[in-house]
């Protein structure tokens, strides 16, 4: 009898070494689930806008594709070019508006191509700054 409550005994706390690890090892290893959700979420986002430039005719659905499927694994070069395209043409719209000079528009352009976004901020962050203002 004692040697089958050892052997019971010895059992559980295996049991409980085992289920007890798996439990602490999948606080430390968190899963990658929300990382999957979020790679899922920024795809979708993408075939979103892909979506609206092909309904503008801007792309043919031919190229949103194959964007879309560079993206999915991993190549955003193409998607990068659809941006800095309708960035340009933003950065045109705003030069004619009257909004930002020639010289403002291509420094923040090139700055972009670098992708350093610190003259959007700034162009962006004055703009809710008088949006601010104005409440």
């Amino acid at each position: 009898m004692k040697q089958r409550w050892m052997l019971c005994m010895a059992g559980a706390l295996c049991a409980l070494t085992v289920w007890g690890g798996a439990a602490q090892a999948a606080q430390i290893m968190p899963s990658t689930a929300p990382r999957e959700e979020k790679h899922e979420r920024h795809l979708q986002k993408i075939r979103e806008m892909l979506d609206f430039e092909v309904k503008e005719g801007k792309i043919t659905q031919r190229q949103a594709d194959q964007i879309y499927a560079d993206a999915e694994k991993g190549d955003f070069s193409g998607l990068r070019e659809r941006k800095l395209v309708r960035l340009k043409e933003w950065l045109d719209t705003e030069v004619k508006e009257g909004r930002l000079t020639k010289e403002q528009a291509d420094k923040l352009y090139k700055e972009a191509e670098q992708q350093n976004f610190s003259g959007l901020r700034e162009h962006f962050g004055k703009k809710r700054d008088k949006k601010q203002d104005k409440r």
